[in-house]
């Protein structure tokens, strides 16, 4: 059989089935609309925009300050600028693990419950039973998702749950957890900068004591300084003096500046967009709709084919009695 005759055959299959066809068709529609109009759970989507500017950590000073929080150490050459830091944070067990124990008022239950209960939809299970971990799993895939721009900082944070108030107040929650979390590694790399300039201090202290020890016993034991070789010891010990008095007070300067730091709430995470109240649902039952649609074309496809193929085994069948 060549081509023209395929087509003309599977035409002819169509034109021969086409009430069937059209029956498919709208049966497979018609299941979809019933489930999205009635058994379908509605979805809302809550977006917020981030953007955060600021220095590079260390790999050491960023894998032992994530450490001490909870959160996962990044590998070996991995990238501690803040962006990256951020999007850590909002992908790791610990913000999932908090967010999670946050009460939220739930329409189902109507009542303020744990996430994790209104997640789970159930409003007796116990924090410590072992279906936590679909909770936690179910918020990080399908609740909670993030993405950043590969060119910039900036960073999109959705929030996709049933209602319209709970999708906004996660997204606020999670928003001020982030801030939370983000300020508790700026303080502790204040307290770790805090130690070092303490440790600086005493060191530093020290060594001006013992300067100034040199300087007053070679000034007793020189009344009268009068050649080139002294002269030029005594202006040395003076330059020493002075440049370890400006070292103790430069120090002295930035631990005041650290200790300010220490009691400063940094929210160095520019919000660029607020999370809103989505006033409509998501637009998920669209593609579902033009999935089944799709589904319903593949149905009528294989009916059709399953047709041609059993006329044409019919038409073998025929010819091998003659």
């Amino acid at each position: 059989m060549d081509k023209n005759i395929n087509i003309s055959t599977v035409l002819l299959a169509v034109k021969s089935n086409l009430t069937q066809i059209i029956t498919i068709n709208c049966f497979v529609v018609g299941l979809s609309l019933v489930y999205l109009l009635f058994f379908y759970p509605p979805t809302f989507v809550s977006s917020v925009t981030l953007v955060h500017f600021g220095n590079d950590m260390k790999p050491s000073q960023g894998s032992g300050l994530m450490s001490s929080l909870g959160l996962s150490v990044p590998s070996a050459g991995a990238s501690t600028a803040p962006a990256e830091v951020v999007m850590q944070i909002l992908q790791s067990n610990t913000l999932a693990n908090k967010i999670l124990s946050r009460n939220f008022y739930s329409e189902n239950f109507q009542k303020e419950i744990p996430l994790f209960k209104i997640l789970l939809n159930d409003e007796t299970i116990d924090k410590n039973n072992e279906s936590i971990f679909e909770a936690k799993k179910f918020f990080k895939t399908k609740v909670l998702q993030v993405e950043k721009n590969r060119m910039t900082n900036v960073m999109n944070l959705t929030v996709t749950t049933n209602g319209a108030e709970l999708s906004h107040n996660i997204a606020l929650s999670v928003v001020h957890l982030l801030n939370e979390t983000y300020n508790d590694i700026e303080r502790k790399k204040a307290m770790q900068k805090e130690s070092f300039i303490k440790e600086r201090l005493v060191d530093e202290n020290q060594v001006l004591i013992n300067v100034e020890k040199e300087y007053i016993n070679f000034k007793d034991q020189n009344k009268s300084v009068q050649s080139p070789s002294l002269i030029l010891k005594e202006r040395a010990l003076q330059r020493e003096v002075e440049m370890h008095t400006a070292m103790l007070s430069t120090l002295k300067q930035q631990l005041e500046m650290t200790k300010l730091d220490l009691y400063d709430e940094m929210n160095e995470i520019l919000i660029v967009s607020e999370p809103e109240i989505p006033p409509y649902r998501s637009n998920r039952r669209i593609y579902l709709l033009l999935f089944s649609v799709v589904l319903g074309l593949l149905l009528s496809a294989s009916y059709v084919m399953s047709k041609i193929a059993f006329r044409d085994n019919n038409f073998i069948a025929d010819r091998s009695y003659e």
